[in-house]
Order: C-alpha cells, then structure tokens, then sequence
C-alpha cells in the first residue's frame, strides 16, 4: 500500500485503491491489531507532544 498521511485532516490517502484511513485503520491494514495500534499511537502521541512552556519565577 502507498499512503500518505495528511497532517490537516489526519487522514492517510491510499493510491492505489483511493481510500482513506484514519491512523488506528491505517495501522491495522500494516498488520497491527486494534489495541497495539492504539497503544503505539499513544506512544507517539507521548514522545512527540508538544507541551506548553511554563513561566519562570522572577529572581
């Protein structure tokens, strides 16, 4: 399968066959069943969130 995943919609767009998979059904066409596939998405979602920088007290 050739996929690209679209950040704006969070949506991956198969080429071959035209159909589109959110990431949990994009994963489980690769072979993941459905609660690996969550799991490793939550996973990521951990690594790469971007969390808010906090203020710093003033001296």
């Amino acid at each position: 399968m050739l996929a690209k995943l679209n950040p704006k919609n969070n949506l991956a767009h198969c080429f071959a066959c035209g159909a589109n998979f959110n990431t949990i059904d994009l994963l489980q066409a690769y072979g993941y069943p459905f609660l690996t596939a969550v799991a490793l998405l939550e996973e990521w979602l951990d690594q790469h969130q971007v969390r808010p920088i906090r203020n710093k007290p003033a001296p």
